[in-house]
């Protein structure tokens, strides 16, 4: 199984439980363990994950309040600057997962925010699963 449908599976299960807690991070990475467990065989990768919390944390996944769940800025920035462009070029969902990573990292070389010369690993499987499946806010 991919990131990707690791990371939608984690949003039904998160959206089917309904909670309603103001201050639900604790559940949420709970939920992502559990799913992972069932789903990946080995340790799962830390980078897609914190891709997810990063990205939920900055309120663009459906039905996850925007609260801090993590605090990994590299990771969240690869997933905000991945949104971003794919809300200015939708088209570019056809890509693959290394191919939308090489855009992420060129966009962010050319504003030197961080380094990017760091492989894909596995954060924009979350990034464009959860954008097929319509869970990324497109506002």
């Amino acid at each position: 199984m991919s990131y990707g449908k690791l990371a939608v599976q984690v949003v039904n299960a998160y959206n089917s439980q309904k909670i309603n807690k103001p201050l639900c991070k604790k559940e949420l990475i709970d939920l992502w363990k559990k799913e992972a467990k069932k789903s990946k065989p080995g340790k799962p990768l830390g980078c897609p994950k914190a891709t997810f919390l990063g990205i939920c944390t900055a309120g663009y996944v459906i039905g996850i309040p925007p609260i801090s769940y993590s605090p990994s800025i590299k990771n969240r920035l690869y997933g905000e600057t991945a949104i971003k462009l794919l809300r200015a070029f939708p088209y570019l969902v056809s890509l693959t997962p290394t191919g939308l990573w090489n855009l992420v990292t060129s966009t962010l070389k050319a504003s030197p925010v961080l380094k990017t010369d760091k492989q894909h690993n596995h954060q924009m499987d979350v990034i464009l699963g959860l954008w097929k499946r319509g869970y990324i806010k497109l506002q």
